[in-house]
């Protein structure tokens, strides 16, 4: 099995103090093979307030031939800094996937699973 995986980060793109990264990982494994793409910004609004959006891709293919799925997943995180060592947080989210499952290779029946799913959390970080 092999990964490969590569990363861009730039600093100061938007406003100072933000941070952006574009990553890309892709995996040969025998079961399948997944190419991920993963966009993450961290960008300040003041001293207290940061937003964090993010989008990851992933494609995998079943090796042999037997089917792929395509998983999108955007979140936005926000924090806020309450006192110095203090964070509250709140991330929400959602993740699209459809998964075509091969039933027969011969002749490229097969079937599409489709599924939404949401999510939201709300938390504190305390850093010492």
């Amino acid at each position: 099995e092999l990964f490969y995986s590569a990363q861009l980060t730039g600093t100061n793109l938007f406003t100072d103090g933000d941070v952006s990264i574009l990553g890309f990982r892709f995996s040969d494994t025998k079961q399948s093979n997944t190419a991920t793409v993963d966009m993450n910004v961290r960008y300040p609004i003041n001293r207290k307030w940061r937003i964090n959006p993010r989008l990851r891709t992933d494609y995998r293919f079943q090796t042999p031939d037997l089917g792929s799925r395509i998983r999108i997943r955007p979140s936005l995180r926000v924090n806020y800094r309450w006192k110095r060592p203090v964070n509250i947080e709140v991330e929400a989210g959602g993740e699209w996937s459809s998964e075509k499952i091969i039933n027969d290779a011969a002749v490229g029946t097969g079937t599409t699973d489709d599924t939404a799913e949401w999510y939201a959390r709300l938390g504190y970080r305390y850093d010492f």
